[in-house]
């Protein structure tokens, strides 16, 4: 399954949502629904084998 728990982007922002005050603001949302997003992508990245190791990736930014 991976290194996270997978769930679906409802699922975690209600989790999240139940776990913030009532004065959350959108801004905290947004940046919640996007982190999420990109641990998602990472995640899948991962599992498809799409990583560098660290000399790789000083490589690619030398370029």
């Amino acid at each position: 399954m991976g290194l996270f728990i997978m769930q679906t982007l409802k699922e975690s922002v209600i989790r999240f949502l139940k776990n913030q005050s009532d004065d959350v603001n959108a801004e905290d949302i947004i940046e919640f629904v996007i982190m999420n997003q990109k641990l998602a992508e990472g995640e899948k990245d991962l599992q498809e084998g799409r990583i560098y190791t660290h000399d790789q990736a000083k490589e690619i930014l030398k370029r």
